[in-house]
């Protein structure tokens, strides 16, 4: 079984020590270190011949060395503590696998992936099981890339090396960016030319892989010439430069199952461009009952619309809540592929939100300042409200009844709960049913058409964006 490092206090380590002369000499061996600096490993079978790993920072394995007087010596601190062998393992992890990484850590994990794709693609080298990257010659370049790699982290590497041998194995790229190179050439054309102040919401790339550095840069430069230049040509230019394998730009997301998947996005023109593609709503949950054992805090946050295909192959769905999370501000629209829910498509960035709701002539504009804040406004303000709600009532899922009773009992009970209305939420949720109320209003035709730019938006998808592939 794979190694997990996600035991992070020292009550989880004695349990997971069942043994009790273990949890004795473990506590004592640990003691003075700091929690949230060591990470052990929650698939260790228990049993006192098989070695016991928990990652350690620098701090903490000085700590580890004083406590602790038989030791074998080598790269670990390897001991054996009450007939059990465990060995602490100096780590600058600084958040357990699974969790949200901090920007050092994503930094060594996309120079990992960068270097299992290289492999792949430049030395023409695949492995027949994820075990097997170990014993690669050059395993000590992926270690000191990121030495916390773990054996979940090897999968998954495995996984895209596999993946990308497959799409490219008989190209070859001269230059491998992830910072630097063409990743600032790029970044600061954009900005420079068309006021993209951040990459990555034209274009996600988190890795490049280009052919002749000096003759694809000039192309680009060319393309962005004269004052009539749009970031449009620009991608063009760059849809090209992919087709051909020259310019290849990796979006890298979380593995979404035992498999790799590789997604051409802005490359071609049919996923989302023909006649006969379009989207309609397939249903609304918008939670507005109570939450089961609180006082009256509401069942979710946000609200979710499920979008299906006129074909039903190709379902999505937006999530609607508040951009900070913990209070209030406006509406952040976030998407999802449904069926690969491990990696989101994206929020829709926020720059472009407005000039299209106002496009479709939409009065809701996604200003939280133009909402009630406290139940008094809600009050003064409660028939606009509640004549939006009744509109939009056979369209949504809510749990409520479809009366003023019901709509003002279940808004005043959350502003009176001290987790919603901290955190803005009755608010958030008179903007989420204003949205929807404004959607229903259009006609049929163009409701598809504002969703379907939604979907463009949330996924980097359509001529304003720039071409890449999604390995996940």
């Amino acid at each position: 079984m794979a190694s997990q490092y996600d035991i992070t206090s020292m009550a989880s380590l004695k349990k997971k020590a069942s043994n009790a002369g273990l949890k004795k000499a473990l506590t004592s061996a640990m003691k003075g270190t700091n929690t949230g600096e060591f990470f052990g490993d929650s698939n260790w079978n228990g049993q006192p011949g098989k070695m016991w790993t928990i990652k350690v920072s620098a701090a903490n394995l000085k700590i580890i060395e004083k406590n602790v007087t038989e030791t074998v010596k080598g790269k670990n601190l390897d001991t054996v503590l009450a007939e059990y062998k465990v060995r602490f393992q100096k780590s600058g992890l600084t958040t357990a696998p699974g969790k949200k990484a901090d920007a050092k850590t994503t930094e060594m994990q996309e120079e990992a992936s960068m270097w299992i794709i290289k492999r792949a693609i430049n030395d023409n080298k695949k492995y027949t099981k994820w075990q097997d990257i170990t014993k690669d010659g050059k395993y000590s370049e992926l270690v000191e890339l990121y030495p916390d790699v773990d054996d979940v982290w090897l999968q998954g590497l495995w996984a895209q090396n596999k993946r990308m041998y497959q799409e490219y194995a008989s190209s070859h790229f001269s230059e491998w960016s992830r910072s630097g190179g063409f990743m600032d050439f790029i970044t600061e054309l954009v900005r420079t030319k068309f006021g993209v102040t951040r990459k990555d919401t034209w274009n996600p790339a988190d890795i490049w892989m280009v052919n002749n550095i000096t003759a694809r840069e000039r192309e680009l430069k060319d393309a962005c010439n004269g004052k009539g230049a749009t970031i449009m040509e620009l991608n063009e230019v760059m849809k090209k430069q992919f087709k051909t394998k020259k310019v290849v730009g990796v979006s890298l997301k979380k593995i979404s199952g035992k498999e790799a998947r590789w997604e051409l996005v802005n490359v071609e023109d049919v996923m989302f461009e023909g006649p006969d593609y379009n989207f309609e709503v397939d249903k609304i949950r918008m939670t507005l009952s109570e939450k089961a054992g609180t006082n009256g805090q509401f069942g979710t946050q946000d609200t979710v619309i499920f979008l299906e295909d006129v074909g039903g192959s190709f379902k999505f769905k937006f999530q609607l809540k508040n951009s900070a999370g913990g209070k209030i501000d406006n509406q952040k629209v976030e998407g999802t592929v449904i069926g690969a829910s491990a990696a989101r498509a994206g929020k829709a960035p926020q720059e472009f939100l407005r000039p299209l709701y106002k496009e479709y002539r939409m009065k809701y504009e996604n200003r939280h300042h133009q909402y009630p804040y406290t139940p008094d406004d809600f009050l003064k303000e409660f028939d606009t409200h509640y004549n939006r709600f009744k509109f939009i009532y056979p369209y949504i899922e809510c749990g409520i009844k479809n009366t003023k009773k019901d709509f003002k009992n279940a808004f005043l009970k959350s502003w009176t709960n001290k987790h919603d209305s901290d955190a803005g939420i009755p608010t958030g949720k008179l903007m989420q049913i204003h949205f929807v109320h404004d959607i229903y209003k259009l006609t049929k035709k163009k409701r598809e058409d504002l969703l379907t730019d939604l979907v463009f938006l949330s996924q980097k998808k359509g001529k304003r964006f720039g071409p890449f592939g999604k390995l996940y």
